[in-house]
């Protein structure tokens, strides 16, 4: 989210046009698939909600972790840019997966540096699986 509220203005002009219902001329070409022509980037426009950058100042200064997150970005961008139901479905799994194992390391890794905060935060991992 950081890097769609400061230093995009892509993002806060199609915000603004959302809130005043300023429209577009035509649908943005990550949402209209159909209109898509070969050669064509497949990844969301730089003011879409569904574009994951990665950021340095994510790092947590662990090397394992700090890897599993940027993994984490990369396959979610991976899904956001699935164009078929069976692409989504390919790239939901390893998602999945990813999280599943990065949850249990992290988790690990907190109750190690007696993490102050470690209890509230695996009720977070356990609402999510």
């Amino acid at each position: 989210m950081h890097a769609n509220f400061y230093g995009n203005d892509a993002y806060h002009q199609a915000r603004k046009n959302f809130v005043y219902k300023i429209s577009d001329k035509q649908t943005p070409e990550n949402i209209a698939l159909h209109r898509r022509k070969d050669g064509l980037s497949s990844q969301p426009g730089s003011g879409s909600m569904s574009h994951f950058v990665w950021q340095q100042q994510y790092e947590m200064g662990d090397d394992l972790i700090d890897s599993q997150h940027k993994n984490l970005f990369d396959l979610a961008e991976k899904l956001v840019s699935s164009r078929t139901k069976k692409e989504l479905l390919q790239n939901i799994e390893p998602l999945y997966l990813h999280v599943k194992e990065h949850f249990s390391e992290e988790e690990a890794l907190m109750k190690k540096l007696n993490y102050f905060a470690y209890k509230e935060h695996k009720k977070e991992h356990n609402k999510i699986f």
